[in-house]
């Protein structure tokens, strides 16, 4: 994987496994080619970005036929950092495990009733893995440092 950016590897790992932000995922849409985006929770295990989505979905029927897509882990509030690139996405299925771990890892409350709707509908969860072909990182703290206010 080509890596390019202020930040080493061992950097974006922490940036990756400690994010709780979705990843948002480009695709070429299935039907006519427009590309389109969808923001996904995410694991980021061996090397790769792990997903679970609805089986059925118009991401998972866009990966199927062209598995090259875009990403980006990123926050909406300034200072910006994050990661980007673009990789390969592989499909199989019962992601219903993956999205159990996904819901427990940004922090969803088991005993909430999301939860017993999320986690238990007859619908199949597909499993989308992503793994990058490069990847860039980029972060303005230093730069825009304390000229926004957090709110």
């Amino acid at each position: 994987m080509r890596r390019r950016g202020p930040w080493d590897s061992s950097e974006i790992e922490k940036f990756l496994t400690g994010a709780k932000i979705p990843l948002r995922l480009a695709v070429t849409g299935p039907s006519d080619g427009t590309p389109f985006v969808v923001s996904l929770w995410y694991l980021w295990r061996d090397g790769a970005f792990w997903c679970a989505t609805p089986e059925k979905s118009a991401v998972v029927a866009a990966l199927r036929l062209s598995p090259g897509c875009g990403f980006e882990v990123a926050g909406e509030i300034p200072p910006y950092h994050g990661v980007r690139g673009q990789g390969r996405a592989g499909v199989t299925g019962d992601g219903g495990v993956l999205l159990r771990e996904l819901y427990a890892r940004y922090g969803g409350r088991p005993d909430h009733p999301f939860a017993e709707w999320l986690l238990n509908r007859d619908e199949p969860e597909a499993v989308i893995r992503i793994v990058p072909d490069r990847m860039t990182s980029w972060d303005f703290r230093a730069r825009m440092g304390d000229a926004f206010d957090r709110r």
